[in-house]
């Protein structure tokens, strides 16, 4: 499912709100026209004023525009490494809802089972030798 986008002009189309930050110079765009197809196109620039208007490099965008895609690649000097450093869920980190045991070490030394009374969130990240690791919530 794409975002729902409006056709401008043959280099240029517009999305609700600001999104700017989405349609960044030198991203790349895939647009679905409907019956005319699907055309594929990289971002110029985009403004905001209401509505998020996109111009892009190519011309070839029809008035049967109904929804755009973007890449997940970012441009500039990492451009070809997708946005996934895993510093949030929406960059690959991973969030895990524990609700079994978690375990303690008794006056024994034995590491035992301890239920809590409510699920804990525990947080994964790469540390800098790309292990996974659980980081504080």
């Amino acid at each position: 499912m794409g975002i729902f986008a409006l056709y401008v002009a043959s280099n240029k189309f517009k999305v609700a709100g600001d999104r700017t930050s989405e349609f960044r110079p030198g991203r790349r765009v895939k647009a679905n026209m409907g019956e005319d197809g699907v055309g594929y196109f990289t971002v110029k620039n985009a403004t905001y004023t209401n509505m998020t208007i996109v111009t892009v490099v190519e011309s070839g965008i029809t008035p049967n525009l109904e929804e755009v895609l973007y890449s997940v690649l970012a441009s500039g000097e990492k451009g070809g490494l997708p946005l996934h450093d895993h510093t949030s869920e929406d960059q690959g980190g991973y969030t895990s809802r524990v609700v079994a045991n978690l375990f303690e070490v008794d006056i024994n030394d034995d590491l035992m089972p301890s239920v809590l009374p409510e699920p804990v969130d525990v947080h994964y990240e790469l540390d800098e030798n790309d292990d996974i690791m659980p980081r504080a919530a």
